[in-house]
């Protein structure tokens, strides 16, 4: 979280903030104040683990939530804009969080080293573990990709 040093509020707000997103079923995955004077923005991320991802619909009461507690506790003193919004489709998958949180949805992964003769893969995210990606692919196969291997990993949207 980006912060204003002069709020000394960073610390309960992200409590706050995960605590209020996490009754509404959701994870916190950012939470980022930016700005200065009168245009701040505080922006957060949230999502839902599994393919179903996060609506319109759970932005809006999530944003009516936070709204209504960052106002009782007047934690921040100074007007700000809030966002609220999905980690969006081209975010990169990098943490053991993001990972569990993208399991289940496409995914589309690069690789330094390869695979198969293959360096691009897609499929279904099944998960990692003991260092290893697992992609479900097409055909119904389950490919083995080594973390360490991974230079970039993205959901991966039919249009």
């Amino acid at each position: 979280m980006e912060a204003d040093p002069e709020s000394g509020a960073g610390g309960e707000l992200l409590r706050l903030a995960a605590a209020v997103i996490e009754r509404h079923g959701l994870e916190l995955v950012e939470l980022r104040l930016r700005g200065s004077g009168g245009s701040r923005v505080l922006r957060v991320d949230i999502d839902r683990p599994g393919p179903r991802g996060v609506s319109i619909e759970d932005c809006q009461r999530v944003s009516q939530a936070l709204g209504a507690e960052f106002d009782a506790r007047d934690l921040l003193p100074f007007s700000y804009a809030l966002q609220v919004s999905s980690p969006g489709v081209e975010r990169p998958i990098r943490s053991a969080d993001d990972i569990r949180r993208n399991i289940g949805r496409r995914v589309r992964v690069q690789t330094e080293d390869a695979t198969s003769g293959r360096r691009s893969f897609r499929g279904r995210l099944l998960g990692a573990e003991g260092g290893v990606l697992l992609l479900e692919t097409s055909a119904g196969a389950t490919l083995e990709l080594r973390l360490d291997s991974v230079i970039e990993a993205r959901q991966d949207l039919p249009f």
